[in-house]
């Protein structure tokens, strides 16, 4: 809250008394929600008043009159931002309030000891403090005394949950007014007679309240009831425990004596491994519950000496479960037989803990049997109804499911984005399908024939490369061809490629190569796979590709390290090529024909950062859906552009999908259904579906894009066995994938841009949030500089978003004069998807820190559980500290945050 925003008042005001009503009643009025029935401007004047009347009937100067003015007014201001501890915040608020308008400090420094004197548990020391504590509770001897009680039962219930029946209620109020004594004796004559009035009217609301029936104490049919009731317990609980330990000894029996028995059999039958897992899953889950069910009752409830003077206590027992000695259960024991009705909620309260341990009992006692019936159900029928080879197909299935690190098998098959995931997060290791090394050797032994029986030029194969391609090699120099072609074409630069995209180009040059197109030989894959499997990941450098021929110079430094040369990270450790393959015991291996050429050409380096890249940005896509419905809950807007009338008549698949998520996310949040004061919101909130809904189309089609890049062959020339061709084409030309790149960095960079405006409305001091989202503006700049940094990415995300796939450029002595640039198209995709995870995080930053000023209102229950959780890694800002440690923990907690 800023001050001098809420100080503005009417010139004709003339004293701060004048000027603190003026403020208190416009703040009260403004920020006050409609559930304060009862702390509200109406009981703070009343406040006001009853201390100056005080004043007229006891000897207090102008001084301490100004001084119980201004305590009155402001004594309950922290209403406005807390419901509990509002004491603090009320001070907090006068304080500013009296600085602002230069009031003298020892002045305020007694307004302010004023206020904290209003705290319930707390005694006055002077005669200011005892006026201040009886003007604030003068409302006990109000004629409309009910009517504020009832308005105040409303606020407990409302913020604090507090739920009381009328008996308990009035007793409660009752047993206040009656302990309650005025510290004045001026209040005493001005307040007394009302006060002992609306004490005498709560007892006997109190005592109508309970009813007038006769209770169990004086009725001896209940009584006999109350015996059967207690015996039935304890005949229940032990039967329940008999049929518990059934339970258990049954299924002990089939774990340790006929399990055994049928394990000798799983061996050479596996079709019996499917019904041995789930009888095994059965026995072990029906005993858990069985134990539990065979747990004592407990017993519960409100015991504790302290509260057995109140009437609060269970009859039998509690000296036990608190640990009472003989004479304190004694005494409890006679408090609780003493008064009728104390044992009455005693005995009653006796069943009901019983009743619902009982219940417990059996309930788990259900659970049990349940499991057990199915399970064994379950196993006969496998047993009965499946046939042999199909029981044994479903568990080598389940197994596959069921196993970590469970290998993956290259083949053919179709490599969806799902499966990729799969394949990278559980670390499996790579074999090669007898398929695919059936297609490997026939490619290459129909090239070894070819280049046997023919004397014609292939190129790249018994030719030079690029402009080059009219020089023919002889055969014996072919090995070296391929040797000084990997060494030639390694001369990247700049930055190193990150080891989980080196790690997806190992995989994807694996698969291209498998699919049997490109004369290679098995060894030279095997190779690869070694590589890949054994974490030793060559040192391969960002610049160097055109995206046409391949890409040249990263792929080169991939298969550096296959002869003997370039650099590695082995499991981690930075070493030479060489000296990796001699820590593997392998020597380095012998190029022959075509296969530097085939090593060398392909698109995987672009590729591979276009699968990084897209694996993330499905992540971001969630998250910034996320991140848009706190924002758009803190910054209080509407719900209605999410309606799914208003997205029907544009029926954009992302846009549906996103307004669709908005609307999960926000579903039970107080904050969004109340009441509010502004028409419409800001396009960034407004227009969340439309924006964030064209990003997701526009990803959709750059997967479909990958994908097919992903499952494809894309060096040159391409051998075609069965065919006896040899063609060289242009599949190495990496546009397709040049042009979804720019797509995806384009499209990303446009949830980074919406959601860096979010973050500029949530601190820009408008809809009652505080500028820069600070309670004290000024001393401290709570979040004004985060927005900056998100604005510088924002830019370079523009910068970064220009095509490259528009940019080509001659090169080979004009051979390759049309380039697509993928790669710079990669890395700059690569770069905005890192710069969106930080802007992500700056506005849900922001965003959490503003919904501190909303409350007590709550947003969703499932924004509130990640919120809190957040809370938990990052403390709300209350003063200044170093915020890129909070934002790079705000990273941390969203990469990790399940979605």
């Amino acid at each position: 809250m800023e001050i001098m925003t809420q100080t503005m008042y009417n010139e004709e005001v003339k004293t701060i008394v004048d000027q603190a009503e003026h403020f208190v009643a416009k703040m009260l009025a403004e920020q006050l929600s409609e559930h304060f029935h009862f702390h509200n401007l109406p009981h703070t004047l009343a406040v006001r008043d009853a201390a100056l009347r005080l004043c007229e009937h006891l000897d207090v100067s102008d001084a301490d009159r100004e001084t119980l003015a201004l305590a009155a007014l402001f004594h309950d201001t922290g209403y406005a931002r807390v419901y509990q501890g509002h004491e603090e915040a009320s001070i907090r608020i006068a304080r500013e309030f009296l600085q602002a308008h230069e009031y003298p400090q020892e002045k305020t420094d007694k307004v302010l000891a004023c206020i904290a004197a209003t705290v319930p548990d707390r005694q006055p020391v002077n005669l200011v403090e005892s006026i201040i504590k009886d003007a604030d509770l003068s409302n006990l001897a109000r004629e409309d005394y009910m009517t504020g009680l009832a308005n105040l039962r409303y606020e407990w219930q409302h913020f604090l949950g507090h739920q009381y029946n009328d008996p308990e209620w009035y007793e409660l109020n009752h047993q206040f007014l009656k302990n309650y004594q005025f510290f004045t004796l001026a209040a005493r004559e001005l307040f007394g007679e009302q006060h002992r009035a609306n004490q005498k009217h709560l007892k006997e609301l109190a005592r109508q309240s309970k009813g007038e029936t006769d209770g169990i104490s004086g009725n001896k049919g209940a009584q006999m009831m109350f015996k059967t009731a207690l015996r039935n317990h304890i005949d229940l609980s032990n039967l329940a425990d008999n049929k518990a330990n059934i339970m258990l000894s049954v299924n002990a029996l089939i774990i340790t004596i006929a399990m055994p028995l049928a394990a000798s059999y799983v061996k050479t039958n596996n079709y019996l491994l499917v019904p041995m897992i789930s009888l095994l899953a059965t026995c072990l889950t029906s005993m858990v519950f069985a134990t539990l069910a065979t747990r004592p009752i407990k017993m519960t409830g409100l015991s504790a000496p302290e509260l057995i003077k109140s009437g609060k206590a269970n009859l039998f027992f509690f000296g036990n479960v608190y640990g009472m000695s003989f004479d304190e259960y004694k005494k409890g024991m006679g408090q609780v037989l003493s008064r009728p009705e104390i044992l009455d909620e005693a005995i009653m309260r006796d069943l009901f803990f019983l009743g619902r341990s009982l219940g417990k009992k059996y309930s788990r006692l259900r659970i049990c049997y349940n499991i057990f019936m199915a399970g064994i159900s379950f196993t006969v029928a496998v047993l009965v109804f499946a046939t042999r080879s199909l029981l044994h197909n479903f568990a080598c299935q389940i197994l596959t499911i069921m196993a970590i690190n469970q290998p993956h098998s290259i083949s053919p098959e179709y490599l969806s984005l799902d499966r990729l995931t799969a394949i990278l997060d559980s670390g499996a290791a790579l074999t090669l399908s007898a398929e695919s090394i059936q297609r490997i050797n026939h490619c290459q032994q129909y090239l070894t024939r070819k280049l046997a029986q023919a004397d014609t030029p292939f190129y790249g194969i018994n030719t030079g490369f690029g402009a080059l391609y009219n020089v023919r090699i002889s055969p014996e120099d072919l090995s070296e061809l391929q040797h000084n072609l990997v060494k030639s074409h390694a001369c990247g630069a700049g930055s190193e490629v990150p080891p989980e995209v080196v790690r997806l180009m190992l995989l994807l040059k694996i698969q291209s190569l498998a699919y049997g197109f490109s004369g290679i030989r098995l060894e030279v894959v095997e190779r690869l796979q070694l590589f890949y499997n054994e974490e030793v990941y060559p040192v391969i450098y960002q610049q160097g590709s055109l995206g046409a021929s391949g890409d040249l110079a990263p792929l080169a430094h991939l298969s550096l390290p296959l002869i003997g040369l370039g650099e590695v990270y082995f499991k981690g450790q930075r070493l030479s090529g060489m000296a990796a393959l001699q820590r593997l015991g392998l020597k380095p291996l012998v190029l022959q024909a075509k296969e530097g050429l085939a090593l060398l050409n392909g698109t995987q380096f672009s590729t591979a950062y276009a699968v990084w890249c897209l694996l993330k940005a499905g992540r971001l896509l969630h998250l910034a859906d996320m991140t848009a419905a706190l924002s758009h809950d803190a910054f209080d807007g509407h719900l209605s552009p999410f309606d799914e009338r208003i997205h029907r008549i544009r029926p954009h698949a992302g846009q549906q999908q996103v307004a669709a998520h908005l609307r999960k996310w926000l579903e039970g949040s107080a904050l969004a259904l109340r009441p509010k004061a502004h028409v419409q919101d800001p396009y960034s909130f407004r227009c969340v579906p439309q924006v964030h809904g064209a990003s997701r189309d526009a990803i959709a089609h750059t997967r479909e894009v990958v994908l097919t890049e992903v499952n494809a062959v894309t060096d040159n020339p391409n051998l075609f066995p069965d065919e006896d061709a040899i063609l060289s084409g242009g599949n190495f030309h990496a546009q397709p994938i040049a042009l979804a790149l720019d797509y995806l960095a384009i499209a990303l960079a446009e949830i980074g841009s919406i959601s860096e405006r979010r973050t500029y409305q949530l601190i820009s001091g408008t809809r009652g949030l505080p500028a820069f989202l600070t309670p004290r503006p000024g001393l401290h700049s709570g979040l004004m500089i985060p927005q900056y940094t998100a604005a510088s990415i924002v830019s370079q995300n523009k910068q970064l978003s220009t095509p490259a796939s528009v940019d080509s450029i001659v090169s080979s002595n004009g051979q390759e004069d049309h380039v697509s640039m993928a790669a710079n198209a990669a890395t700059k995709a690569y770069q905005v998807v890192n710069n969106v995870s930080t802007l992500l995080a700056i506005e849900w930053m922001t965003a959490a820190q503003a919904l501190e000023f909303r409350r007590p209102m709550l947003t969703s229950p499932a924004l509130e559980g990640i919120v809190a959780r957040y809370r938990n890694r990052v403390p709300r800002l209350e003063t200044d500290r170093v915020l890129h440690d909070d934002i790079q923990a705000t990273i941390g907690f969203l990469n990790e945050l399940a979605i």
